[in-house]
């Protein structure tokens, strides 16, 4: 064999053994990448589901106010009706009325009164 042929073979031996090392290498790294790629999912997945459970929670206080603001909503309604069904008009009137009677009946006290 000539020295050329032989710097040839041990160039190429060289070449096949940081070949081979090189996907060691590369193995180990997509290995681990793969555990740090897990790991990230992981906490994704759990922080998402701690998300989907507050948005669950949320949801169902939500709809608890919504009930409770129906039910004021229906007694406003009411107080609504009650107001528009008494006769607000008609007050003044009938407060004249009674101060007039009560004036009266003062009267006829006083005059109870002087009779005694």
């Amino acid at each position: 064999m000539k020295a050329s042929e032989i710097i040839s073979l041990l160039s190429f031996i060289i070449a096949l053994i940081l070949f081979v090392f090189t996907m060691i290498f590369n193995f180990k790294k997509m290995k681990s990448e793969n555990k740090e790629d897990g790991a990230k999912e992981s906490s994704i997945n759990n922080k998402i589901e701690n998300l989907i459970t507050i948005n669950n929670t949320m949801s169902t206080q939500m709809s608890l106010i919504l009930d409770k603001l129906n039910n004021q909503n229906v007694r406003i309604i009411v107080l609504e009706q009650l107001v528009e069904n008494t006769n607000l008009a008609e007050i003044p009137a009938r407060i004249a009325q009674l101060e007039s009677s009560v004036k009266s009946a003062h009267h006829r006290i006083d005059e109870l009164k002087s009779n005694k």
